[in-house]
């Protein structure tokens, strides 16, 4: 949840340098200041700055998205929950076996849910749209391990 915070916080900060004539940086290249902020906020706060974990980079797998077999469409989903905005979200994107960009999706949702249910209200709009869009052959994934459990 803390990337994420990260990321948007860049991609805010981003936008308002652009409004204020500062330059405009590539969305892509926001994630990955956002990674290494957070690799080396959490390696200098690591209590034991010998056995830290490996990079935060390296656990998240960011580069390393895994193509779904030929003929299947993979749709990635995640929730967030929005304390300062009482608020939750969620967000679906949709690739091709090549990796293209075929759809995406978000939505805000008012309230605060448990992240459980906003990763499941997340399953359920990539469900829909695959639906919507008529994919029959397809991988789901997501970012939380949480919603297998509920």
């Amino acid at each position: 949840m803390e990337l994420v915070d990260v990321i948007l916080w860049n991609l805010w900060n981003n936008r308002n340098g652009a409004i204020f004539d500062r330059p405009y940086k590539d969305p892509l290249s926001l994630v990955f200041l956002s990674i290494a902020f957070l690799d080396q906020f959490h390696e200098a706060n690591s209590k034991d700055k010998f056995n830290t974990p490996t990079s935060l980079q390296s656990r998240l797998s960011i580069g390393h998205w895994i193509r779904p077999n030929a003929g299947f469409v993979k749709a990635n989903f995640d929730g967030a929950v929005f304390m300062d905005d009482k608020s939750s979200g969620v967000g679906v994107i949709i690739r091709d076996d090549k990796g293209s960009f075929i759809a995406d999706l978000s939505k805000k949702i008012l309230g605060i849910l448990e992240p459980n249910v906003v990763e499941s209200y997340a399953a359920k709009h990539a469900i829909q749209l695959l639906h919507d869009l008529s994919f029959n052959k397809i991988v789901l994934e997501r970012d939380s391990q949480k919603s297998s459990k509920c």
